[in-house]
């Protein structure tokens, strides 16, 4: 197994893993094409790829770089992290968290957060064998949800209150 940085040429695998990834995890199509991975990998995200000996694609990790104003301090932050389900367990995704936090490292940073999902059961024994873990939930606005809020930017609180979009508008283009 080798893990390296991920590069343009590796668009095509990241979005295979990708696209695995989102339908075993949320049940959901992933919309991220190879195209998309090409253009944004290596500025508005990261992305480390393990292979095999026949340098097959089987797991990547992507992380964002992020900054905590409570300790001055810069990071990043995993966007996701998948192993494909016939090598898990041989240690693919702690090499590659491995060489994330050193990548991080390079960049200034000291610290990688993350939200695990509790599916599979195993993602969060993982996490919790190298992660400091916080009973906490991860909140994200997008999609419909996200247009419609910061349209209502500017109004007063009470209109913004009595205008909030709907959940579901976070599954909605």
């Amino acid at each position: 197994m080798k893990i390296r940085q991920a590069t343009h040429a590796d668009a095509e695998g990241i979005a295979t893993l990708l696209t695995a990834y989102m339908r075993e995890t949320y049940n959901y199509e992933s919309r991220v094409t190879a195209e998309i991975i090409r253009r944004d990998c290596g500025d508005a995200f990261f992305a480390m790829v393990a292979e095999d000996s026949d340098l097959k694609f089987i797991g990547f990790i992507a992380w964002s770089r992020v900054y905590d104003l409570h300790c001055g301090i810069k990071g990043g932050s995993a966007n996701d992290l998948y192993v494909i389900p016939e090598r898990r367990g041989q240690g693919v995704a702690l090499a590659l968290v491995a060489g994330a936090a050193k990548q991080i490292r390079l960049d200034g940073g000291v610290y990688i957060v993350g939200t695990a999902v509790s599916d599979p059961p195993s993602v969060k024994k993982f996490y919790d064998r190298v992660a400091a873990c916080h009973p906490t939930t991860e909140c994200i606005i997008t999609a419909k949800a996200f247009q419609h809020l910061a349209g209502l930017a500017g109004k007063p609180p009470r209109d913004i209150a009595r205008n909030l979009p709907p959940k579901e508008w976070n599954h909605t283009d």
